[in-house]
């Protein structure tokens, strides 16, 4: 490169010439490269909250920016002196938890965790984190966490079906007295009444005591069981009134 330098100050003729020389191998005269920091790990958690109901699975998701610095990730349900682990991903197993992508693929940046089987006892809040001394279990970063809800159904309301407003038959003759229900809950046993308020008088009980000349229709020992259908022989007078399915 070309550079003109005044003479006076250089104690020289009027115009010189100066040149640089670069010297090969020289790093400290040249420009250094600029070493690019490594992106801060994030651990990102998108959902606050995942609502399921209990027998259904929760995806809980986790993904990170990087994969340094070097350090296993672990799922933990709640923190502080709760803090429980729920998930590390070394291939050993973990009862109805799994991992949702290939873990295997060291450039898998996804850490996602499904919980199968849901009950009422997992809920809580999980946290993704990434730990620096797996000795230890030293937190390096932590996800902002998701609550897992789990909500109990809502069992159907009870409705007893009896469909025949009445039922004719002649003496000697069978009547089937038919009622089913929707719903096995609450618990509690089903009776058959004839009659109602002080008059009421019980006429069989699906508990396997026999009663005379009445019968059940179904198999009530089936726990699904939900036709309670009852059947009257060698009807007589004695026998007309109304006829009331009851839980109790």
């Amino acid at each position: 490169m070309e550079i003109l330098a005044d003479s006076e100050w250089l104690g020289l003729p009027e115009q010189v010439c100066l040149y640089t020389i670069p010297i090969p191998g020289d790093s400290k005269k040249g420009k250094e490269k600029a070493e690019v920091p490594p992106e801060e790990l994030k651990v990102i958690q998108p959902e606050e909250s995942v609502s399921v109901s209990p027998g259904e699975s929760a995806t809980l998701t986790c993904t990170v920016t990087s994969l340094l610095p070097v350090g296993p990730i672990v799922w933990y349900r709640n923190a502080g002196q709760h803090r429980q682990l729920m998930y590390r991903f070394s291939g050993e197993s973990f009862p109805r938890i799994t991992n949702v992508t290939d873990a295997s693929n060291r450039k898998n940046m996804d850490f996602s965790i499904r919980i199968s089987n849901v009950t009422p006892a997992d809920a809580g809040t999980y946290y993704c984190v990434k730990i620096q001394n797996s000795a230890v279990d030293e937190v390096f970063k932590s996800g902002g966490g998701t609550m897992l809800y789990v909500h109990e159904a809502r069992p159907e309301e009870l409705k007893v079906i009896q469909p025949e407003k009445s039922v004719s038959v002649s003496q000697g003759g069978s009547a089937t007295l038919t009622c089913a229900v929707n719903s096995l809950l609450p618990v509690g046993p089903i009776v058959w009444y004839r009659n109602a308020g002080q008059h009421r008088q019980l006429v069989y009980r699906f508990s396997g005591e026999p009663f005379p000349r009445i019968t059940n229709v179904t198999d009530t020992s089936n726990r699904k069981n939900m036709d309670f259908t009852i059947h009257i022989s060698n009807v007589t007078y004695t026998d007309d009134g109304t006829y009331y399915y009851v839980k109790l």
